[in-house]
Order: C-alpha cells, then sequence, then structure tokens
C-alpha cells in the first residue's frame, strides 16, 4: 500500500477482550488519488497465503468476499455428481481427495466454509427437520432438493400434531387433578391452615438495575479498506 502514495495513518482492527488482530484494517491516504490506486493495484493480490480485499472505505458498507470462479466451478461439479443431500464435510472430503489438499476458504476471508457456499450460484444449503444444527446441500430447484423440501414439510407436520397432542394430554391431566383434589405430576401440595400470624412484607424492598451501556461501534473514515478476513462474514 505504501508504494502508491504516502499514507497518512493506520488503523488496525483487533478484538476488545484479546487485542488479536481481526484481519481488517483502515489506511488514510494524504491523496485521494491514492487510495484509487490502492484499491486498482492490490486488491486481490495475496499476501502470506492470504488474498487481500482492498475497497473504498464507505460508511455502512461490508466488504463482500466472493471464492475464484474455478474454486465455485469444482464444489458445484461435487455436489452435482452424487453429493446433494450430503453434510458439507462430506464435499470437503471429496475436494481433499481430487485436488490433495484442505480447501481452506479462510484464503479469500470466509471464516467458515458454510458461508462460503452460500455465495456460490446454483446451490443451496438445507436445515434437516429433526437435525436443526446440521446443514446438508442441493443443487436448487433440483428433484432431490424438492424431494428433500416435501419430506421436511411432512415431518414438521408429524413433530407439531406430536407436540399438540402431548401439550393436551397434559392438560387434560392438570384438569382431573384440579377436579379430583390430586397433586398432579411436578405440581405442589397445598397448604395448610393458618395459625394467626402473617408474615410482613419486607420494608424498602424495591429496587432497580440500571441498564449497561452498549459500546458504540466506530465508523470508519479511511479511504481504502484492505482485508484478509472480515469479521463481517
Amino acid at each position: 500500500l505504501a508504494s502508491c502514495c504516502e499514507i497518512e495513518s493506520i488503523l488496525m482492527s483487533r478484538d476488545k477482550s484479546t487485542s488479536h488482530v481481526l484481519g481488517y484494517m483502515h489506511v488514510t491516504f494524504k491523496e485521494p488519488a491514492a487510495a484509487a490506486k490502492a484499491v486498482e493495484t492490490c486488491h486481490k493480490k495475496e499476501l502470506q497465503d492470504r488474498v487481500l480485499y482492498v475497497t473504498p472505505a464507505k460508511r455502512g458498507e461490508k466488504v463482500e468476499f466472493e471464492l475464484p470462479p474455478e474454486v465455485k466451478e469444482d464444489i458445484r461439479h461435487l455436489v452435482r455428481t452424487d453429493g446433494e443431500g450430503h453434510n458439507l464435510s462430506v464435499i470437503k472430503d471429496r475436494y481433499k481427495h481430487n485436488h490433495g489438499k484442505v480447501l481452506d476458504t479462510a484464503k479469500w476471508g470466509f471464516k467458515k466454509f458454510s458461508v462460503a457456499v452460500t455465495t456460490i450460484d446454483g446451490l443451496v444449503l438445507e436445515v434437516q427437520a429433526d437435525k436443526r444444527l446440521t446443514n446438508v446441500i442441493f443443487m436448487r430447484g433440483s428433484e432431490k432438493h424438492k424431494e428433500f423440501l416435501k419430506d421436511k414439510e411432512e415431518k414438521l407436520k408429524l413433530m407439531a400434531q406430536k407436540t399438540e397432542a402431548e401439550a393436551k394430554k397434559a392438560a387434560e391431566a392438570a384438569a382431573k387433578a384440579s377436579t379430583s383434589g390430586e397433586t398432579p405430576a411436578g405440581g405442589t401440595a397445598g397448604a395448610t391452615a393458618s395459625t394467626g400470624t402473617a408474615a410482613a412484607p419486607p420494608q424498602n424492598g424495591a429496587s432497580a438495575a440500571a441498564p449497561a451501556a452498549a459500546d458504540t461501534p466506530s465508523a470508519a473514515t479511511s479511504a481504502a479498506t484492505p482485508a484478509a478476513e472480515a469479521a463481517q462474514k
């Protein structure tokens, strides 16, 4: 960046609790033309096995990362050829088998492989009805994708019916117990009669908690933003 023009200041973003570098910074050049030159010269260049993203700094805008076209097509091919409906780890394993190396999407700014996949046209991630933390991948609109969505809808309907039936059963049990004087499961027994003494309410018992002050994020005002790994993703 310094080869483009004289740099006026650099703001390196760090984690507030650990002080670790977050992977992006704001650079202010002395001349506006230097910022444009920095974008033209350094954008998407590699530095220490990471791809730099250098863009003009605009208030409220985030850097949009993307995978190289050849990597996108490789992943699409893996999904298209008997990869639909599988966990993402299967796709990563097949990529490693074909290329002899692990696919590290952090190189292009993605902390998670799942986030990188969502930027590939034609692919879609779905969550299973009974395994909410598991992502499976499909070609958007394919027959397998349609079949999965139909099956998921039926499973969710059955799960809702089961939940409703259990709630109804619990309500009936509670109603029966109240009419017979029994204590329903999980309930508490009734109280005994008073002997004439009563507990006085505590004096000055009210208290109020003041809300914690929220941190106010500072706005970027620099001319160019290089990023290797961005916190936005």
